[in-house]
């Protein structure tokens, strides 16, 4: 959808063109309403298709149920691994600090997973099941999130979780 919606002003400018240049050409109006037409058809079926999917800040309601666990939890401080949260966490509730690991997990990979959990002791950390492998996210397991935490004399413990969601706590 995001690429739908930076390709429309330029196909808007190149039919707006193309209309002037071929007002007597049936071809290119045939070819350009067909264009127009499957952007709108692709836009009406948007809401049912963003329904289905199972990623836990894609529609509306799974990003409530995302929220619902954050306040239930009093989280004020929190850690994201996954990209396709960027900008949810912080538009819904704008009074938790997010930082967000994607950047550094981008260039790093797994190499990062130490210091994120070495540089910020006593805030919360959640990991999403992505709608797709993305070089942004990480998924770490409990177990190697246990693991990684305590070679740097912390502990991580699993607070809650919901579908495709898990809520943790790092404890210094």
């Amino acid at each position: 959808l995001h690429h739908l919606v930076i390709a429309t002003p330029l196909l808007w400018l190149c039919v707006a063109q193309i209309w002037n240049h071929a007002r007597h050409q049936t071809l290119y109006k045939i070819a350009f309403g067909g264009i127009l037409l499957s952007n709108v058809w692709i836009l009406l079926d948007t809401p049912d298709r963003i329904n289905r999917v199972s990623t836990p800040t894609f529609s509306e309601s799974r990003q409530m149920e995302l929220l619902t666990v954050l306040q239930k939890h009093n989280v004020t401080d929190l850690i994201t691994m996954d990209y396709e949260v960027f900008g949810v966490l912080e538009v819904l509730e704008p009074s938790i600090d997010v930082t967000h690991a994607w950047p550094s997990i981008s260039t790093e990979r797994w190499s990062v997973l130490p210091r994120i959990l070495d540089e910020h002791p006593s805030k919360h950390l959640i990991v999403l099941q992505s709608s797709m492998p993305m070089i942004y996210n990480l998924q770490p397991t409990q177990t190697r999130l246990e693991t990684t935490a305590k070679q740097y004399g912390h502990h991580i413990r699993l607070i809650d979780s919901i579908e495709n969601v898990e809520l943790y706590k790092i404890i210094n």
